[in-house]
């Protein structure tokens, strides 16, 4: 469960934050509106003004990006010196690693490929870092805009949602194709910095 209630306030820029779901949720708005600020205040690369922050209970507000259990992913998370299976072991995090997991997450995504992650097209770069984000085993996964540029993108999203139903961790994935909506438990759009639930 993602409780986020705040607001930030930098110049002429205003976000009003309100959100407390689970499940895949999916957050749209224009460009600007606050979309990847918010994201960025649950992973804790910027500071609120003023209100709160949980995941599955446990309050945010105080807790540095590393102890927080929250994946992020957008067009550049990744390292590109990495080849593709060492990227994965990475972010599965274990000496020797889950072979069954990383051979899930790669059937899932479509990996099917490897060499150095920096020389990779771009849509497979972005399959590389959600599977490396999901087998970190977050509370939370948020992906800003990264989907957009990957052939078989609604493929990619029923993976998603399955991984989280069955792993119990929660999804924010930001998008500006308001029809992926019907792979959503929940929609939250953003107008003139506050922030509304449409379902």
């Amino acid at each position: 469960m993602i409780e986020a209630h705040f607001s930030l306030h930098k110049g002429d820029f205003s976000l009003e934050a309100e959100m407390s779901d689970s499940g895949m949720i999916l957050l749209t708005g224009k460009n600007g509106a606050g979309k990847s600020t918010f994201l960025l205040c649950l992973l804790g690369q910027r500071s609120p003004d003023s209100g709160r922050m949980a995941l599955n209970g446990r309050e945010l507000a105080d807790l540095p990006t590393e102890k927080r259990r929250v994946a992020f992913v957008n067009q550049s998370t990744f390292f590109p010196h990495l080849d593709v299976e060492k990227h994965l072991i990475w972010g599965a995090g274990r000496i020797p690693p889950d072979t069954a997991s990383i051979s899930d997450a790669r059937k899932g995504l479509g990996i099917d490929y490897g060499g150095k992650v920096g020389r990779l097209s771009l849509g497979q770069k972005i399959r590389v870092a959600i599977a490396t984000a999901v087998l970190s085993s977050p509370e939370a996964l948020l992906i800003d805009e990264a989907l957009s540029n990957l052939s078989e993108r609604l493929a990619v999203l029923s993976w998603l949602r399955e991984w989280s139903v069955y792993s119990k961790t929660d999804i924010v994935y930001v998008s500006q194709d308001q029809s992926e909506s019907n792979l959503a438990d929940h929609h939250y759009v953003i107008e003139e910095g506050r922030m509304s639930r449409k379902f």
